[in-house]
């Protein structure tokens, strides 16, 4: 009976110790417990771009880069558009951080507007479309604030 007694206070103890967050060895450093790193956590996790803003810079790439991109885009249900901080996925490029997905849903072709350098990267979906000549998308920069 006393060792079940002494189970139960060091299993309290690691409960009241666990709740205070005073874990020995234990910093909370890399959490946003301050004021200024709350801030810095929500700078770093707030798109630059609204979601209009990153669907219109895709739509005007297309148009100026494309042979058929005014056909294209013409008679499209609206595109959506995923914003990632850190994408994890490789999809044989090297994926940058802050990471506008735009997607158009017919086709399932998608372009990827990294905020940081304004660089845009095509993929083509499994359906037909008239984009097939669209070779030089991956080279065209936005001027991105």
């Amino acid at each position: 009976m006393f060792q079940w007694g002494l189970v139960l206070v060091a299993a309290t103890a690691i409960i009241f110790i666990g709740a205070s967050a005073n874990i020995p060895f234990f910093e909370r450093t890399n959490y946003a417990t301050s004021l200024q790193t709350r801030e810095d956590f929500k700078t770093a996790n707030t798109p630059d771009l609204s979601r209009s803003q990153a669907i219109a810079d895709v739509k005007i790439f297309i148009s100026e880069n494309c042979t058929n991109g005014d056909e294209y885009l013409s008679g499209l249900p609206p595109f959506e558009a995923t914003w990632r901080r850190q994408p994890w996925a490789n999809d044989f490029h090297d994926r940058l951080t802050h990471e506008w997905t735009v997607r158009d849903p017919l086709t399932n072709n998608f372009w990827r507007l990294y905020e940081d350098s304004g660089f845009i990267v095509s993929k083509f979906g499994t359906a037909n479309t008239v984009l097939s000549d669209c070779a030089n998308m991956a080279d065209k920069h936005l001027e991105v604030k």
